[in-house]
């Protein structure tokens, strides 16, 4: 117990260190250059499960992604990041469906016996998918 309380105060310990001296940042040029970077993307996608009732999903996507650097203070060496970047396309899928077969049952915990119906044959195109993520 008091290695706990020696360890937690020693981290509690204000120290003051300096990575680098001011007076060598202010006359130096900043080592972050600003810049933008523009890139586009086209994919193509199909996944598979095989057996007897094998499916695919597959489908086409394009995207894009912007990044960009900042100079906010070049004296003080104060730079912002931006990234943002996205894709979008439409999912199309081929094979087997089964509805859902449901019927009340009181001895089961929720009162309802849950399972699968017959499978048959199923398409359905055309379903937008897309994905957009940004970073500061």
């Amino acid at each position: 117990m008091k290695r706990l309380v020696l360890v937690g105060a020693l981290a509690l310990v204000p120290v003051r260190l300096f990575a680098q001296t001011s007076s060598a940042q202010a006359d130096a040029p900043p080592t972050t250059l600003p810049g933008h970077q523009l890139t586009f993307s086209v994919g193509a996608y199909d996944y598979v499960e095989p057996g007897d009732t094998r499916i695919s999903i597959h489908g086409m996507k394009v995207g894009g992604e912007y990044a960009g650097t900042f100079l906010l203070g070049a004296r003080q060496h104060w730079f912002a990041q931006a990234n943002v970047r996205g894709n979008m396309g439409k999912t199309d899928y081929d094979g087997w469906c089964a509805p859902w077969f449901i019927t009340p049952d009181r001895s089961s915990p929720n009162g309802y016996f849950l399972d699968l119906g017959d499978y048959s044959p199923c398409d359905d195109g055309g379903n937008p998918d897309w994905y957009v993520e940004g970073r500061a």
